[in-house]
């Protein structure tokens, strides 16, 4: 093998087998700065390519028992390298293609780290602002560099769960991605945990800024006292103790909103024209949304 100091291999290797080697063997151990020597295409972007997500992709999917089955040479001056392994435990079979070395230079892969690009078309672009790629934020050019394996999807809204869709192509890594160096990621959103308390936090704070008004009908709001002889701006509104009945639908991706629906009681004193005052309660039918693309989320009311 030709190779540099440092564990690198600026020059290259001897063989188009031994870059696939090198290259698959500096990946397991968790060397970024060996695995990109190999690349002869070097990415715009290296903030993902670092021992640190090296490692932790390694963990979950390891590359083992590399054999190579051969080192073929192209008609173009290349090479076509027949390469098993395991991928996380899982048999893994790749040709894998390497471009003829210019001159003076040593076998290395075309590239060394993997374009993820993200089918985000249907999606909001407030909300796919907020996806991570190993805690990191995705480049406004929605082109994350990472070596291949293991791409862990997430966000930087509390309020949103970001994993990839299983539903969706294929999820676990291959020796596949090593032979493209490319990947389509479909983003999956969903509202967490957190974020489901948030809206009903959200909510409860809506429900009472439309209690605190005086009006038989407040402004966008749920709670409405229509009768003819009530003293308009009478009204004192006590807000919903209980929202039990209130759903929290699932979120649509293309808008960020997710869907409220349900009843909630608003207790109520008013005025009348004969000047006596009348209490009780008022079943209000609460239909809205709830938009995740701002943190904290959003309500908005429409009247039924």
């Amino acid at each position: 093998m030709v190779f540099s100091g440092g564990g690198e291999y600026d020059g290259g290797t001897g063989k188009a087998s031994e870059a696939v080697t090198a290259y698959l063997e500096a990946l397991q151990r968790g060397d970024a700065k060996a695995a990109l020597s190999l690349g002869r295409d070097q990415p715009p972007d290296t903030s993902m390519l670092t021992d640190e997500i090296l490692k932790k992709q390694m963990e979950k999917f390891p590359i083992t028992d590399v054999k190579i089955l051969a080192d073929l040479p192209t008609g173009d001056g290349g090479a076509l390298v027949h390469v098993i392994a395991k991928v996380g435990g899982v048999d893994s079979d790749q040709s894998i293609r390497l471009e003829k070395p210019p001159p003076g230079q040593g076998w290395k892969l075309k590239s060394a780290a993997m374009t993820v690009e993200f089918n985000i078309d249907n999606t909001s672009p407030e909300l796919a602002k907020y996806i991570t790629v190993w805690d990191k934020p995705v480049p406004k050019s929605n082109k994350a560099y990472i070596f291949p394996g293991l791409v862990q999807l997430g966000s930087s809204n509390p309020a949103i769960d970001v994993g990839n869709s299983p539903a969706v192509g294929r999820t676990n890594p291959s020796l596949y991605e090593i032979s493209t160096m490319s990947r389509l990621v479909f983003p999956d959103f969903k509202v967490s945990d957190q974020g489901l308390q948030m809206v009903r936090d959200a909510l409860k704070k809506a429900l009472e800024d439309c209690a605190s008004s005086s009006s038989l009908e407040p402004p966008k709001c749920p709670n409405k006292a229509a009768r003819s002889d009530f003293v308009a701006d009478s009204a004192k509104w006590t807000a919903p103790s209980n929202l039990d009945a209130v759903t929290i639908n699932f979120m649509d991706p293309k808008t960020g909103k997710v869907m409220i629906i349900g009843n909630a009681e608003f207790g109520i004193s008013v005025r009348t024209q004969s000047g006596s005052t009348e209490t009780g309660t008022f079943l209000a039918s609460v239909f809205g949304n709830a938009d995740m693309t701002q943190n904290p989320p959003v309500v908005d009311f429409d009247r039924a």
